[in-house]
């Protein structure tokens, strides 16, 4: 970067699927913060639908979720020739243990 250049960093459609309201929701504004539109969603089922219909840049997908956790989030959408091509990458706010 040099005196005078303007650095503009790319914005990207980022859907956020993760059951629990306070994480759901200081992801969101972490990343909107940054410029990148977020899609959130409360439940995997909504984040499915979310992505088929709106393609993302990027899915963030909590490993542990009532009714269907995150691998089998991946498994569908890595699945499904809409969305297998969408990278996605799975987080959980408990240890690394819990996510065997």
């Amino acid at each position: 970067w040099r005196s005078g250049e303007t650095s503009i960093a790319p914005r990207f459609t980022i859907l956020v699927i993760d059951d629990d309201d306070l994480v759901l929701s200081m992801v969101a504004e972490l990343l909107s913060a940054h410029g990148h539109q977020v899609l959130p969603a409360p439940r995997a089922r909504d984040g499915l639908a979310l992505a088929r219909a709106e393609h993302p840049d990027l899915i963030l997908v909590d490993y542990h979720m009532p009714e269907m956790d995150g691998l089998a989030v991946v498994e569908r959408l890595k699945g499904d020739t809409a969305t297998r091509n969408i990278p996605v990458v799975a987080f959980t706010s408990g240890t690394s243990a819990d996510a065997n």
